[in-house]
């Protein structure tokens, strides 16, 4: 496979995953507090992908999300993630944006790899997540690397 070929695989599953899977909330994440649901939520995914949790991804995300984004295609773009970025080292909460209808927070992530001169290198990606509810459920819209 070329390497744009692989890339714009890459791209493709990033896709699917991030930006349209729909998502609900677990109860665990509701009955926390200190935080919001999508916040909570939104914590829970990213902490699924950076320690490859499938079972973790998926109990977030519920057998709607589960059926369209596989424990293959969950791996195959880890393993993508991993080779372009790196290990994904922290993230955290930098805002929640008003806006209607929504929810739309961002979070920063901080990856870490090493360079070709063998010196680390640090990058850091934005991660949105797009939450609305369908009656008192907290769904996912859209989420993904920015």
């Amino acid at each position: 496979m070329k390497k744009k070929d692989g890339f714009l695989l890459f791209a493709a599953v990033c896709t699917v995953l991030f930006f349209f899977a729909g998502c609900t909330c677990c109860a665990t994440v509701q009955e926390q507090k200190g935080f919001s649901p999508e916040i909570l939520l939104g914590n829970r995914i990213l902490e699924s992908m950076k320690n490859g949790d499938y079972e973790e991804f998926y109990r977030c995300a519920g057998p709607e999300m589960g059926s369209r984004v596989t424990q293959e295609r969950f791996i195959a773009s880890e393993k993508e993630l991993k080779k372009k970025y790196g290990t994904m080292e922290s993230f955290h909460h930098v805002t929640a944006f008003e806006t209607p209808s929504v929810g739309n927070n961002l979070w920063k992530v901080r990856f870490l790899r090493k360079g070709r001169n063998g010196k680390t290198v640090r990058q850091e990606l934005m991660f949105r997540l797009i939450t609305g509810y369908d009656g008192n459920k907290l769904k996912v819209v859209s989420f993904g690397f920015l």
